[in-house]
């Protein structure tokens, strides 16, 4: 939410909104709010393909991923719709133009940060246990991999096992895997806390919803103040 719309209590937008709403879109919004995931997130670096990048985000929504972060590089971000099926929409999406940016996000935010890598240095997934409380994980572009400042930055380097003669999974594949044997192997994730999860609502509440902008400012008073929400009964 930005601008005057961040004066509004997050309530009272839902509460606004909410006859505008189907019963089973409410339905869908509180089952994934139940799921959302906050100490864990993905770092895509530099993808070329719009496909891979679609794959990644819908996969990440998909599994309950909220927080996903696109380094651009010299490449402009951009998603393939029929790929990602809006799942861009329902996500937290940062974006940063540089590597050491994100980096001193991620170590300002708590993060702990695990590279998929394949060279030295790098050991199976299912050894870099346990995981940690607040846990990121890098994904490079489909040519290069990660970026020489990610691997020397990583606290930990990983790998996928690899079965046949194919040396590396495409990227969305292995952030697909990567993710199922995260939780596999004991991950604890962080839900919602329950102010996270009225912003988050509204946020999904007015993503949902034709016109939220223009059914939402009748909530200020005269004097340019928002309106407190009703008292829950």
């Amino acid at each position: 939410m930005t601008g005057w719309i961040e004066r509004i209590p997050p309530q009272l937008i839902c509460e606004r909104l909410a006859p505008f709403m189907t019963e089973r879109r409410k339905r869908r919004i509180e089952e994934a709010l139940e799921n959302r995931i906050m100490n864990l997130i993905v770092l895509i670096e530099d993808l070329h393909d719009p496909h891979n990048i679609s794959a990644v985000l819908r996969t990440c929504e998909g599994m309950g991923i909220q927080q996903v972060a696109v380094i651009e590089g010299p490449s402009t971000f951009k998603s393939h719709p029929q790929v990602s099926q809006g799942a861009h929409k329902w996500l937290h999406l940062y974006r940063f133009k540089e590597t050491e940016s994100a980096i001193r996000w991620l170590r300002a935010e708590g993060f702990v940060i695990y590279a998929s890598f394949l060279g030295e240095g790098s050991e199976p997934l299912e050894k870099c246990v346990p995981f940690p409380e607040n846990l990121a994980l890098f994904f490079g572009n489909e040519h290069e991999g990660l970026s020489r400042r990610v691997i020397e930055e990583a606290d930990r380097r990983f790998m996928l096992p690899m079965m046949g003669f194919t040396e590396s999974f495409n990227v969305s594949v292995a952030a697909a895997l990567t993710l199922c044997e995260v939780f596999h192997h004991g991950f604890k994730p962080r839900y919602l806390t329950e102010e996270e999860r009225w912003r988050l609502r509204a946020e999904w509440y007015m993503k949902s919803v034709r016109r939220s902008p223009e059914l939402l400012r009748d909530l200020f008073d005269r004097s340019g103040s928002p309106i407190e929400p009703s008292p829950d009964p």
